[in-house]
C-alpha cells in the first residue's frame, strides 16, 4: 500500500516522533511512503496522487486541513498516534 504522509515537523514538542520516524514505521509495516512537509506552502499538491492512503501528523490545524483536503480528493485518510495529550 502507498500511504501519503502529511506531516508538521514543529508540532508537539521533543518527545514526539520525526517525520524520519514516523516513516521508518510505516515503511516498517511493509507500506511505501511519500512525504510532505505541511510547513511548505504548496504542501497540499502531495494530495493529487495520494496513493492509496493519506496520513496526517501534527496538530489539530494541520489534521483539520488535511482531511478537509483529502476530502475534495475522495480519498481515505487516518492520523497516526503522534498526539502528546494523556
Amino acid at each position: 500500500m502507498k500511504i501519503t504522509m502529511i506531516h508538521n515537523p514543529d508540532a508537539g514538542d521533543d518527545q514526539q516522533p520525526s517525520g524520519d520516524e514516523l516513516l521508518g514505521l510505516i515503511r516498517g509495516a511493509g507500506h511505501t511512503t511519500a512525504y510532505q512537509s505541511s510547513k511548505e506552502a504548496d504542501w497540499d499538491k502531495a494530495l493529487k496522487e495520494p496513493g492509496d492512503l493519506v496520513a496526517v501528523a501534527g496538530g489539530d490545524g494541520i489534521v483539520g486541513q488535511g482531511c478537509q483536503e483529502t476530502h475534495r480528493e475522495t480519498r481515505s485518510y487516518r492520523r497516526p498516534a503522534a498526539g502528546n495529550r494523556q
